[in-house]
Order: C-alpha cells, then sequence, then structure tokens
C-alpha cells in the first residue's frame, strides 16, 4: 500500500482536543489531471461519468475554487449491468504528490437525488497503484439535506478508530482521491453534483481569536425602493453572509509558521481558504472565505509576542443556506 498516514504533531493533537480553528488554505484539487477527474463508476472505475456535453456542468467546476458552479454526473440510467452495484466516486486524480488530513465538499445536491437499498452515505477513499484505503466515517445524507459535507478526522477505517486524525500522504504514480457515494438510485432523474471538493492540509491555530471575537457575524446586501406612499419594498441580493474579524495574539513559533503557511497555501490570501470553527465537532463549521485584504500583517507587541490580524468575508454559497 502506497497511501501512508502519519500522526499530526503533538500541537496539532492538542489543538484538536480543544476544538481551535483551522485554516485550510492548501487545496490539492489545483494539482488535478482533469482528464482523469469527475464522476467514475468506483474507486477503480474507468466508465467516466462527467457530463462534458452540458456547458453549465463542465467538469472543471468541480476543482476551481469557483464555489457557486456544479459539476454533475449523467447517471440517470448509468451504471447498468456489472455495474450496477458499483458505488459512484467523485474522483480527483492528481499529477503529483499529495499531502492532505482534511476534505471538504461544498454546493452538492445529494439530499434531493434518490436512494436505493439504503440511506445515501459519503465517505472519503484514496487510491495508488499500491491499493486503495478508506479514509473517514461515512456520513449519512438526510432527504432534503443538501449542506456541505466535512471530513477533518482521517484515517485507515480497516483498523481502529485512533484518538486522532491522521494525515494522509500519497507518493505513487496513480494518485486518486475520491469521495465515495453509496446507495444511489441508478434510475434517479436527478443527476448528483457538487460544487466544490477541497483536499487540503490543515494550518492549526494553537488557540482561538482573542475576545471580544464575534463568532455569530452574518450580513447581506439589500436595495430599498420607498414609494411615495411611505411604503418600502426592499430587495434581497444576497442574505447570511459570514464574517470573521480575527485578532489574536501569538506567541508559539509553531502558530506563526502555521500562520505564514496559510498565507503562502492561498498565494499570499488572493485565494479562497476554507475557514473551520469547530473541527472536533461531528458537523464541523466550515466557511468559504476571503480575505478582505490580502495583507500578512504580524506586528510584535514585546519582545516575542505578535499579533495577527485578518478580516475574512464568505463566498458563496453560503454556510447559512444550507448548502
Amino acid at each position: 500500500m502506497t497511501v501512508t498516514l502519519t500522526d499530526l504533531t503533538a500541537k496539532e493533537q492538542s489543538a484538536f482536543s480543544g476544538d481551535k480553528p483551522i485554516l485550510l488554505a492548501t487545496n490539492n484539487s489545483d494539482i488535478i489531471t482533469k482528464a482523469t477527474s469527475g464522476w467514475f463508476n468506483g474507486a477503480s472505475g474507468t466508465t467516466q461519468e462527467s457530463n462534458e456535453d452540458v456547458v453549465s456542468n463542465a467538469r472543471v467546476r468541480g476543482y476551481d475554487r469557483i464555489a457557486g458552479l456544479t459539476v454533475a454526473s449523467k447517471m440517470t440510467t448509468a451504471l447498468a449491468g456489472s455495474d450496477a452495484s458499483v458505488s459512484l466516486n467523485f474522483r480527483l486524480s492528481f499529477s503529483a504528490t499529495v499531502t492532505f488530513d482534511t476534505v471538504v465538499i461544498m454546493g452538492h445536491n445529494f439530499g434531493n437525488v434518490t436512494s436505493s437499498g439504503g440511506s445515501i452515505t459519503a465517505d472519503i477513499v484514496a487510491s495508488d497503484n499500491g491499493g486503495s484505503v478508506t479514509l473517514s466515517d461515512a456520513i449519512t445524507i438526510s432527504s432534503g439535506d443538501n449542506s456541505r459535507l466535512v471530513f477533518t478526522f482521517l484515517y485507515d477505517t480497516s483498523g481502529s478508530k485512533p484518538s486522532f486524525p491522521k494525515r494522509v500522504q500519497i507518493p505513487g504514480s496513480t494518485r486518486r482521491v475520491m469521495l465515495r457515494l453509496q446507495n444511489v438510485a441508478k434510475t434517479t432523474g436527478t443527476k448528483p453534483a457538487l460544487g466544490e471538493m477541497w483536499v487540503g492540509q490543515r494550518r492549526q491555530l494553537l488557540h482561538n481569536p482573542n475576545l471580544p471575537f464575534d463568532d455569530k457575524s452574518e450580513t447581506g446586501m439589500v436595495s430599498d425602493f420607498e414609494s411615495k406612499s411611505g411604503l418600502t419594498q426592499r430587495y434581497v441580493y444576497h442574505r447570511g453572509k459570514a464574517l470573521r474579524r480575527i485578532d489574536k495574539s501569538v506567541a508559539d513559533s509553531d502558530e506563526l509558521s502555521a500562520i505564514e503557511s496559510a498565507y503562502d497555501d492561498s498565494d499570499d490570501f488572493t485565494k479562497p481558504i476554507i475557514y473551520i470553527e469547530n473541527q472536533s465537532n461531528a458537523s464541523p463549521d466550515a466557511y468559504l472565505m476571503l480575505a478582505e485584504s490580502p495583507t500578512l500583517s504580524l506586528p510584535l507587541q514585546g519582545p516575542f509576542e505578535r499579533v495577527f490580524s485578518t478580516s475574512l468575508i464568505e463566498q458563496p454559497p453560503f454556510k447559512s443556506s444550507g448548502t
């Protein structure tokens, strides 16, 4: 087996236990091989089920940090005969060695897809020329529930579950990470589709932001028209967009390194990142964010302590809308 799993650092494990936030700024989806990525019939399947013929469902939209668009399977009647019992997989095939410990799925419609023979479930599988490894517990998707899927606890499920998640590396020649979707009715009229699949390595904050901190902040954009009678008609452009202003003291060299790495991973805060506030929860809150300013500021406030400050603005699809 070429897929290898290693322990998080001791400080990362401590932060996991303390439910500290994560900056997920790496997105290995940036280095996929598009020709062998998309919907497939199983972990090692060769039947490509991405619908390239429909422009709005072009395969590239599954993994290019453009969150609002989707990539769909053409699975209305596919996977018949010998493939009927094979799970449907959204595969990312990588052109270089990948290291990751967190996977986030956004903008999917799996709660609207008809199930067959049980509830629809989703889990993460990694494979290489040496074999495949199931890396996560399965998430059961209730009917109508299209909220994002967040996998922050990866491990080899063929053994007992460890106390802390693992970090995964796929260094071999056929590097693949897949979202496995099981119990999808092969005759469903709703095509399984997803917006983005993030596969990245956490940059771990070791402490929560300094107080006061507003972890409930949301905003919207409206346009009000007031008639001469005094009646106001409100038009809503968007609502429920999360805002996070992070100010935190940094006195640990590992945390400082993590923040600097997140800055580098996101091309100096010019690309979107995933901000995960409660990583050890059963359903972590994961927000797709852009830094308001692509600036790294870490001024000293004393002999060695620094202050990290940034403002993060959520990008669609907004988590509050459940997608």
